[in-house]
């Protein structure tokens, strides 16, 4: 699950031909300023991607937070998802690196 979840954010909806609305589509915010207001579109369009694709999951939680360590790394984003394997209940997370404009 987590590895289709990492592919899940990874892809751009169009991307592959036979799952065109396949994807969380994280590239569209790559010139986006790093604000609050981006911060919860993005959140927004990985909650929406997960619900929609990845049925075997219950998402919990998503966070996407400023991981900008320093001032060469303005722009960077952090993305957590908590989620609840529904077919034993099992909790899991995932956490996943965006760079996006200043």
């Amino acid at each position: 699950v987590a590895q289709h979840l990492r592919k899940l954010l990874a892809t751009q909806p169009g991307e592959l031909l036979t799952h065109p609305d396949y994807g969380a589509g994280l590239q569209a915010f790559l010139h986006e300023p790093n604000t609050l207001a981006t911060r919860s579109r993005i959140r927004e369009a990985v909650e929406r991607a997960v619900n929609r694709h990845e049925p075997r999951v219950v998402l919990e939680a998503v966070t996407v937070s400023d991981a900008s360590d320093d001032s060469l790394d303005v722009g960077a984003l952090r993305i957590e998802l908590v989620d609840r394997l529904k077919r034993d209940g099992q909790r899991a997370g995932l956490s996943a690196r965006l760079q996006i404009g200043a």
